[in-house]
């Protein structure tokens, strides 16, 4: 994997690179040459920062307004690593934001659902964090730092700079325990009236004659 240069170390590459230059005796166009060329990569250089205060900017208002969702949020880098999970996250799963953040990927899915699935899940989010991918609302189920599951809706989106290039990608997993557990009640309900004689199904039970002398 190629490691980013940030602005500060080809601006110190460019420093040191001038004062050795100074030290050699050259021909007038090669010193030209090489100047323009110094001033090139300076230029790039400046782009680069700005593209940098950019992301910076991206990234802090991102996780600004994370901060205020009620159910757990975490940012993944490109590099498979995480960076940011808000503090819903924390209440809700039990683990601490500095015990999350600089994570790889295979270590934070042990965490959250555990070490048996970790390795298969982890390839999946790879495989679209790369391709940039939406998952919206897909069942999984995570686990609390105490081992206690509850099941979750699970929804991935890359995060893109003003150029359209992937930055990150935000992931989310909203508690659906309340609702697993009405489904099941109404699954309930619906099997016993399946076992009810038909004509209890298919008509209102009968009123009693003393209500029917109370009706307006």
């Amino acid at each position: 994997m190629v490691q980013a240069v940030s602005y500060e170390e080809v601006e110190k590459d460019i420093r040191e690179l001038n004062g050795a230059l100074k030290t050699i005796e050259k021909p007038p166009e090669v010193e030209k040459a090489i100047n323009n060329l110094i001033q090139n990569v300076k230029f790039q250089a400046s782009e680069l920062k700005k593209e940098e205060e950019e992301i910076e900017k991206i990234k802090n208002y991102t996780q600004n307004t994370l901060e205020g969702f009620v159910t757990p949020v975490w940012l993944l880098n490109l590099d498979d690593s995480v960076n940011y999970v808000n503090c819903a996250f924390e209440r809700v799963l039990g683990c601490k934001r500095e015990e999350c953040i600089g994570n790889s990927l295979e270590e934070f899915m042990a965490k959250i659902i555990g070490e048996k699935d970790a390795p298969v899940t982890a390839d999946k989010v790879k495989k679209r964090l790369k391709s940039g991918e939406t998952s919206m609302n897909t069942p999984l189920t995570m686990s609390t730092k105490e081992r206690k599951e509850f099941p979750i809706l699970y929804s991935a989106a890359p995060i893109k700079d003003n150029k359209g290039n992937i930055t990150e990608e935000v992931i989310s997993g909203t508690d659906i325990t309340e609702l697993r557990r009405r489904e099941a009640e109404l699954n309930l309900c619906s099997a016993r009236s399946k076992r009810l004689p038909g004509e209890y199904r298919s008509h209102p039970r009968p009123q009693s004659p003393a209500v029917k002398r109370f009706q307006p």
